[in-house]
């Protein structure tokens, strides 16, 4: 899977967290718009564009856990303005991170925050 149409998961309750394929590229818009359970993601450095709204009326989402730094998500391309990605987003660092900020890890394969 390389990108997930918009509303792909729209109204998805069931949907608590969602590991994409490191080959993910793009999200369209609306990806998980009302998918009222719906708690993290985790993202590969593949990702490139990120569409609008994508956490739209999601009341328990917190996190995205993006496997790269941040100088690697500044390259992305984010399509709206009100970028709602960024109050969620935490880095990838397989040590304990010395600056401050959100930074995750892999602890028995489950993102865990530092």
């Amino acid at each position: 899977v390389t990108t997930i149409g918009s509303n792909a998961f729209h109204e998805c309750t069931a949907l608590e967290s969602v590991k994409f394929s490191p080959f993910l590229f793009r999200l369209f818009d609306k990806t998980f718009a009302g998918c009222k359970n719906l708690k993290s993601i985790v993202l590969g450095k593949s990702m490139q564009v990120i569409y609008a709204d994508q956490f739209l009326n999601c009341p328990k989402f917190e996190t995205v856990f993006y496997l790269g730094s941040k100088e690697d998500w500044s390259k992305k391309i984010i399509t709206n303005e009100d970028n709602q990605i960024e109050n969620y987003l935490c880095y990838y660092s397989e040590t304990k991170p010395t600056e401050s900020g959100r930074f995750w890890h892999y602890v028995s394969n489950v993102p865990t925050m530092w």
